[in-house]
């Protein structure tokens, strides 16, 4: 059920006397009561004034949803309250397409808005589709954080980064900091199963489906970043790398027919780069299985290269021969193959495995590494030595 009524025209537009675009800021809450009264007051106190707030609520156990509705109440805000749990991305992506505005500004629940952000955005953005900014980092006391890697992180200058390729390997618009143009939304709608960021893919969406992105650097918000809300923790997490190599996946799909040669080689290495993280990630804690599951959903990955920056990450030595493989011919021309010497080094803990680490090779060998690289190699190789018999 949506709450409060919303006074628009026919035609849902909300447009003031002074023909002014109407600026819809979009909220998803979870279990938000120790910051939402603070960051719906600095919304309110914009110098801008024709706006609507739009928020979703996912399902909070706390007192967000009585704040929601005192607000509703004195200040006409819109809310809505889930029937299940929809998560980050889903519950933002309801709140966009309920949002009426010509243009769409993402707040998060914890944040300070600086009162002329919406009006300094809007008057920058211009001809482009998306336009964010810098901001101030706090910490969970609303004071400057303290640490100084978080601080510089979040201000950078990126001024420089306009094209898809500047925004493949991070996510530098920060959603909470965009204003972005009503029609963008629309044409970005639904958000893809398995997109982890929803302002990564407006970004992305911005630069093939819009007019691009724009930054300015100066702050307009004070950033909360503290304890369990920190973007750092996905960074930690084991799954981290396989969810930005789905998301590229995503990419790749979406936005095939617009993609250069060079975009596309861009994101097939970026996506081979975070595949092969996580799998020596899993090695390196013991979850073999995650391993086993990961490969089995994308056969399309295991080439000789592939497999060769999994080893390389994992420190092998693959440039000292073991002995005893009298199975494994030896062949001129193969002796010094990178692939050659990474077979036997294998083979040395498939059949001699000591550690957890060992065993995990000895899986992929026997399920990859056998079909791909040792079978084909060795047909070459008794075709070379029937060659020199003849």
């Amino acid at each position: 059920m949506i709450y409060h009524e919303n006074l628009s025209g026919k035609d849902g537009s909300k447009k003031s006397m002074t023909g002014t675009p109407l600026v819809s800021i979009v909220m998803a809450t979870f279990n938000g009561e120790r910051y939402l009264k603070e960051q719906l007051e600095s919304i309110y106190s914009q110098t801008y004034s024709n706006i609507e707030v739009v928020v979703c609520d996912d399902c909070s156990s706390d007192g967000t949803v009585e704040i929601l509705k005192e607000f509703s109440e004195v200040r006409g805000l819109i809310y809505i309250v889930n029937e299940r749990n929809l998560g980050l991305v889903g519950n933002f992506e309801k709140a966009l397409a309920l949002a009426k505005g010509d243009f769409i500004a993402l707040a998060d629940q914890d944040d300070v808005w600086y009162p002329g952000k919406i009006e300094l955005l809007l008057s920058n953005i211009g001809t482009s589709s998306l336009i964010h900014s810098s901001v101030h980092v706090i910490d969970g006391e609303g004071k400057p954080h303290a640490d100084a890697f978080v601080v510089s992180e979040y201000s950078r200058d990126h001024s420089d980064k306009v094209n898809f390729c500047d925004f493949l390997e991070t996510a530098w618009v920060l959603g909470c900091t965009s204003l972005i143009e009503k029609s963008l939304v629309e044409k970005s709608l639904p958000f893809p199963e398995g997109v982890m960021f929803h302002d990564w893919w407006l970004s992305m969406a911005a630069i093939k489906l819009g007019r691009g992105i724009k930054y300015i650097h100066q702050p307009t918000i004070k950033y909360r970043q503290y304890g369990e809300n920190t973007a750092f923790k996905y960074f930690t997490d084991i799954s981290w790398h396989k969810k930005r190599f789905e998301f590229y996946k995503l990419l790749a799909a979406r936005f095939c027919d617009k993609l250069s040669p060079e975009e596309k080689a861009k994101l097939t290495k970026i996506g081979k780069q975070n595949a092969t993280h996580y799998i020596n990630a899993c090695i390196q804690k013991d979850r073999n299985e995650l391993v086993a599951q990961f490969l089995s959903e994308n056969k399309d990955l295991l080439t000789v290269p592939f497999f060769m920056e999994i080893i390389s990450g994992l420190k092998l030595n693959i440039n000292a021969r073991p002995s005893g493989f009298s199975e494994v011919p030896h062949v001129d021309e193969a002796a010094s193959d990178p692939a050659y010497k990474l077979i036997v080094t294998l083979r040395n803990m498939v059949y001699r495995p000591v550690s957890r680490r060992d065993k995990v090779i000895s899986m992929l060998f026997r399920r990859v590494f056998r079909p791909l690289i040792y079978n084909p190699m060795r047909k070459i190789q008794r075709a070379l030595q029937s060659r020199r018999g003849t």
